[in-house]
């Protein structure tokens, strides 16, 4: 008898080693969540490319709560400002990246009728938001309870309406293999 097993693998990025130089964006699809689009990130460099980026989330001090049946961490917002600011700096340059790569150039812009004007759109910081609130949901790869378990973030892609833009994230739980 053959038996196969499946080992589910992600790879984690460390928050210093991200370069927005090694981001590149798919095109554009109609967003099955709300009215709009969406833009799927690839995380590539001559060793590896994934599908969205994985950050690991080394946070200190949180508690967990369940609360209608979500998972929720409550964060120190102080003795992490220093993780907390390096993710707001990636969201922040995630978004003027993206801006700047679908921003028609000047020919464009004077021939196209129909341009985008997403220079003109209002950036909303769903990250910065949800951590400087000090409470965010999160999500269970597996039933970690047994065992330590870790935390990532995973940044899948750009959402974009008719006026504002942002990013869409998960926080996840994870059992650490050592």
């Amino acid at each position: 008898m053959n038996i196969f097993i499946t080992i589910e693998m992600n790879l984690l990025l460390y928050i210093n080693n991200i370069s927005m130089s090694q981001i590149y964006f798919l095109d554009k699809k109609k967003n099955i969540i709300m009215d709009g689009v969406f833009t799927k990130i690839v995380y590539s460099n001559n060793c590896m490319s994934m599908n969205g980026l994985y950050i690991d989330f080394p946070i200190k001090n949180i508690m967990t709560n369940r609360v209608h049946s979500k998972n929720i961490l409550q964060l120190d917002t102080i003795s992490n400002k220093s993780l907390f600011q390096k993710l707001l700096d990636i969201e922040k340059e995630l978004l003027s990246y993206y801006i700047q790569y679908f921003s028609p150039s000047q020919s464009e812009f004077l021939t196209n009728e129909k341009h985008n004007h997403i220079q003109k759109k209002n950036i909303v910081y769903t990250l910065k938001n949800q951590l400087q609130s000090g409470s965010i949901k999160y999500y269970k790869e597996y039933d970690c309870s047994s065992k330590p378990s870790s935390l990532y973030i995973k940044i899948s892609g750009i959402w974009e309406n008719q006026n504002d833009i942002g990013i869409t994230f998960k926080i996840i739980e994870y059992q650490k293999q050592i």
